[in-house]
């Protein structure tokens, strides 16, 4: 299963996150769930954060939010 945003966050199937490969926030949601751990997981499986490094911050975000609430 896919995590899902909170209802008043953007829609993640349309919200890019890096710019540089047009990834959005979606694929980098699924990556997470299906095993990425770190930013270089992420890296990895989505080219997320791989260009200029600026959406860097959101994925960390991302990683944070989905796996912190993995484990709670």
């Amino acid at each position: 299963m896919t995590p899902t945003a909170a209802p008043d966050a953007p829609d993640p199937n349309t919200t890019l996150v890096c710019f540089c490969h047009g990834v959005l926030e979606a694929e980098i949601r699924r990556a997470i769930a299906e095993g990425a751990r770190t930013v270089a997981d992420v890296q990895a499986k989505t080219r997320a954060s791989t260009g200029c490094g600026g959406c860097q911050p959101e994925v960390e975000r991302l990683l944070a939010e989905l796996l912190g609430a993995a484990k709670a």
